[in-house]
């Protein structure tokens, strides 16, 4: 098996189908997450400037060794793990997911473009906005020539993580960030993120 069906098998494996596009264009999430920043950056401010003094607890060696367990150090509103209850996504239990979140069949599993919407927006979406999202992500996963065969040159026994990783940072050289950031675009342009 070589390396690249090695790294597309482990690191994604079942990530994306093809599916038909939706009604709705990819610009949906992109706006949606463009309405929501500015709103969270106003909060986050708020939020610093009313009680950034204030401590959110005391810190023992114990937690810094054992690394960093139960230190209440950022804010994580994506997902929430619970020793009783279990995972929480933006507060959907996985049964709640399971109901809510649109899947490959109705009422079958949700599709990971549905969590992903979900984490990146805490909303959830329809189906036809993930079938617009499952269509831009195969839309933008060709892999460059030179990626592909640095891949195939890894050791058969190399991590696949490893790899996975090399491979991502790899694939710097065609981010049109990168490129925008060169010519003297702005970190806080993220248009070019997306």
């Amino acid at each position: 098996m070589n390396n690249l069906r090695i790294l597309t098998q482990r690191a994604s494996k079942g990530a994306f189908r093809s599916l038909a596009g939706g009604e709705r264009s990819l610009s949906t999430l992109k706006n949606v997450l463009a309405e929501q920043i500015p709103a969270k950056q106003a909060e986050l401010a708020k939020l610093k400037k009313e009680h950034g003094h204030k401590s959110v607890g005391e810190v023992t060696i114990d937690q810094v060794i054992g690394g960093a367990r139960g230190i209440k150090s950022m804010i994580w509103e994506t997902s929430n793990l619970d020793a009783d209850e279990g995972i929480r996504f933006r507060g959907l239990t996985i049964p709640d997911c399971q109901e809510k979140l649109p899947g490959y069949t109705e009422g079958g599993e949700p599709m990971p473009e549905a969590l992903l919407w979900l984490l990146l927006t805490g909303e959830v979406p329809t189906k036809a906005q993930v079938d617009e999202l499952t269509a831009d992500l195969h839309k933008r996963s060709g892999i460059p020539k030179h990626v592909e065969e640095m891949i195939r040159q890894f050791p058969k026994d190399m991590h696949a993580m490893s790899m996975f990783g090399a491979a991502l940072f790899a694939l710097q050289t065609e981010s049109k960030f990168a490129k925008a950031y060169a010519k003297g675009v702005s970190k806080k342009h993220r248009s070019y993120t997306y």
